[in-house]
């Protein structure tokens, strides 16, 4: 007797082919800000530890 763990999956349906929706400029304009948002995080973030890098060697290494 053959068990079958798990049934057979259904084929995915296709998407139909046409032209592709343009997004929405609102949408554009969400995702420019959060990317130009994450970019000043990330700036933020490599100027803390540059300054604490700065820090520890001007008290000669000691952290």
């Amino acid at each position: 007797m053959a068990m079958d763990l798990q049934p057979q999956m259904p084929a995915p349906a296709l998407v139909a082919d046409g032209p592709a929706a343009e997004p929405c400029p609102a949408v554009l304009a969400a995702k420019a800000l959060a990317k130009i948002l994450k970019k000043q995080r990330k700036h933020d973030r490599m100027r803390n530890f540059l300054a604490w890098c700065s820090g520890c060697r001007s008290f000669g290494g000691s952290f």
